[in-house]
């Protein structure tokens, strides 16, 4: 039997694990010879695991494509020009994102953070609100250069908490170039182990890890807030201990530290892959109920999710009875499982009828 390593976010449903899955604090997640579903991966992303053992198959396929065509199909001729607008908008914001950090840490020119604020709020005032811009942030799908989209996204994310928490325009500005700059280690491992088609080692994997701590080294170097340098050395920290590089515990860990953290685990969990379409929102949701609370900050985490399901109100949903409708009124109990109103005319509420689930939002 032949086994090797994969990236989680590069795993495929179908694939059967080679060995027993542990947490960092040697929780069990998944069991040896178990085979992987959507809703597992999403589960192993939700608790920091970046890579698995799977026995290899060459029978998975890989498809893909730029946007959600179905959503983009149902909406008007407005609403697609504000998509494409957000699209390019985006897509320039992250050019320019890359140039500036190639002149930094290539050219070993300051970082210029104005400049940096200047193209992120740019996509920001392309969007009317923060329930409009994860309108616009689901409907888009993932593309070249993804770890410069993953940043931008993550920025967009941690700027709706922000100011949902009414953040100072100084710690705004502290969290949006922090949630920019998070991934900023990623730099300084090679580019043949970030941009391998080919299963990773165990060593490369193990470089790869070391991101957090590449990060905050070569922000030393730059004249940033102490802050944005600890969001690039904790932002796979949980309050539990179980991150990574330090094992850091709630208090130890920086307060823009917990909001990128949160930010980011949800964009890698509903970020579509190759393989996949856009992940039910929802089902992510459910994860942060049930187990977020030991991971992340609730100070952080409840206005994150309230904001997150609140955006769904009279968003046509599939039903996992293969039933379409509309959510018409969120379940302060139960985030993940609103009130929704059939197109049949009648009602379903997914808190009392548990054999039911959405398993697709349109945008």
């Amino acid at each position: 039997m032949k086994t090797e390593f994969v990236s989680v976010s590069d795993a495929i449903p179908g694939m059967i694990v080679a060995c027993d899955i542990y947490t960092f604090n040697n929780i069990l997640l998944i069991d040896k010879g178990a085979s992987l579903t959507d809703r597992v991966i999403t589960r192993l992303m939700f608790y920091n695991i970046e890579q698995i053992e799977i026995i290899v198959s060459p029978d998975i396929e890989m498809l893909g494509d730029n946007f959600d065509l179905d959503t983009l199909e149902s909406l008007s001729e407005e609403e697609r020009a504000v998509i494409t607008e957000f699209s390019k908008t985006t897509s320039d914001c992250v050019a320019k994102f890359k140039a500036s950090l190639s002149s930094t840490f290539v050219d070993n020119n300051e970082l210029d953070t104005l400049k940096l604020l200047d193209e992120l709020n740019s996509v920001l005032n392309k969007s009317r609100n923060s329930f409009h811009l994860l309108s616009l942030l689901n409907i888009m799908k993932e593309r070249d250069d993804v770890i410069f989209h993953h940043s931008i996204n993550v920025a967009l994310l941690a700027s709706m908490i922000g100011n949902m928490l009414h953040f100072s325009e100084k710690d705004m500005n502290v969290l949006k170039l922090g949630a920019i700059l998070h991934d900023i280690g990623k730099l300084a491992i090679p580019q043949k182990i970030l941009a391998t088609t080919n299963r990773l080692s165990e060593k490369d994997f193990a470089i790869v890890k070391t991101h957090p701590s590449k990060g905050y080294e070569l922000l030393t170097k730059q004249e940033v807030p102490i802050s944005i340098k600890n969001i690039a050395l904790q932002h796979h920290e949980r309050c539990d201990g179980s991150g990574y590089p330090n094992g850091l515990k709630a208090e130890e860990i920086d307060k823009f530290s917990k909001i990128i953290a949160i930010a980011d685990c949800y964009e890698a969990m509903t970020s579509p892959r190759a393989y996949r379409d856009i992940i039910n929102p929802f089902e992510v949701i459910e994860f942060f109920e049930a187990e977020g609370f030991r991971l992340f900050d609730a100070e952080y985490l409840v206005p994150f999710m309230h904001g997150i399901v609140d955006s769904y109100i009279n968003k046509k949903v599939m039903l996992s009875n293969n039933v379409k409708g509309t959510i018409i009124l969120i379940n302060k109990l139960a985030l993940s499982r609103p009130m929704v109103k059939l197109d049949t005319g009648s009602f379903v509420d997914l808190y009392t009828d548990r054999s039911i689930s959405i398993v697709r939002v349109y945008m």
